[in-house]
């Protein structure tokens, strides 16, 4: 018979290391490694449910079919005895299935990626707010069948994490985005559109100096790490701060024409797209599509490409103005 307890909400948490919590109960705790890496498995499986052959040979892959399928029973039986003892009713079986109740879990991954496809910033931000740190992280069980999929998984999930964070970067204030720059730079220090996201948004802020040094340390770990040298769109943006911090008198003819122009490289930059219809979440959409243009742009050698830059702040009653020194020949 069940406990009042048992129907109430389960929270799994599979993010930053593993974590289950009853509503009411609290906190639970389990004995050793395999009772969570089932919970976990489970969670991820379509319908919540996986073969007793199919959890024998994830977690006890190096032992033959008899030997493996007792570790399961004696795993099972320890585990729905920790769930027992806090009023739990969690796991059952069906045959060959083993399953967890669906509707008494809620599972952070799965919240996550289901709040991912949000157009609004808050929403958004609230699906990211259940990624607090690698899937699954601490968990070994040197079982490699297990632990590869572990590995699989966190890699997925990260790649998800940081293209969304970029994505709400762009969604809020230039401020607000380079803390979130700054945090995906943490999670992966190697990622060469996070830092051309940190040099945008730095030049958003009037921050030209800290975005060539940005660069620079791009250069740097790009050199280190791989090699290679920075992409032709971080290069092309690069290109555009230096012509941003050089005197005018340095850059500009007589008669006032770039000096891109004057070496016979005609100069183009791909003006904003006016957000016809209000919505925040389509000036995502909007700037997307300028910087794929940019991108495209920037692979033709015959152009120098220039990133368009926020109007510099003008005294009260003053129309913005853009340097001048960033005017482009063509203007798309």
């Amino acid at each position: 018979m069940q406990s009042e307890d048992s129907g109430a909400a389960n929270r799994i948490s599979l993010f930053g290391g593993f974590r289950i919590e009853n509503e009411t109960a609290g906190p639970l705790r389990l004995t050793g490694k395999r009772g969570p890496a089932i919970i976990a498995y489970l969670a991820r499986c379509p319908g919540m449910a996986a073969t007793r052959e199919r959890l024998a040979d994830l977690l006890w892959g190096d032992s033959d079919a008899e030997h493996s399928r007792n570790s399961l029973r004696q795993a099972l039986s320890v585990l729905r005895q920790d769930l027992a003892r806090e009023g739990v009713d969690l796991i059952h079986s069906s045959g060959e299935l083993i399953a967890l109740r669906p509707e008494l879990v809620q599972v952070d991954v799965e919240k996550f990626e289901t709040g991912l496809s949000a157009r609004s910033a808050q929403e958004l931000a609230k699906a990211l707010a259940n990624y607090t740190g690698p899937f699954l992280d601490g968990l070994y069980l040197g079982s490699n069948t297990f632990d590869d999929w572990i590995t699989s998984e966190r890699d997925r999930l990260l790649g998800r994490a940081i293209e969304s964070f970029e994505k709400l970067a762009r969604l809020v204030d230039p401020d607000a985005g380079l803390i979130l720059a700054d945090r995906i730079l943490t999670m992966e220090p190697t990622r060469e559109e996070s830092y051309r996201l940190k040099m945008e948004l730095l030049l958003a802020c009037g921050q030209r100096d800290r975005a060539i040094r940005t660069y620079e340390a791009c250069r740097s770990m790009l050199k280190k790490e791989f090699g290679v040298e920075a992409g032709p769109e971080t290069r092309a943006l690069w290109q555009s701060l230096l012509l941003a911090a050089d005197d005018a008198s340095n850059v500009q003819s007589t008669n006032g024409v770039p000096s891109s122009q004057r070496l016979g490289r005609p100069s183009i930059s791909v003006a904003d797209f006016v957000n016809l219809t209000g919505k925040q979440g389509d000036d995502f959409f909007a700037k997307g599509l300028v910087q794929d243009i940019t991108t495209a742009l920037s692979g033709v050698a015959d152009y120098v490409v220039l990133a368009a830059l926020p109007p510099e702040k003008s005294g009260p009653g003053e129309e913005a103005k853009t340097p001048g020194i960033l005017r482009a020949r063509y203007m798309l």
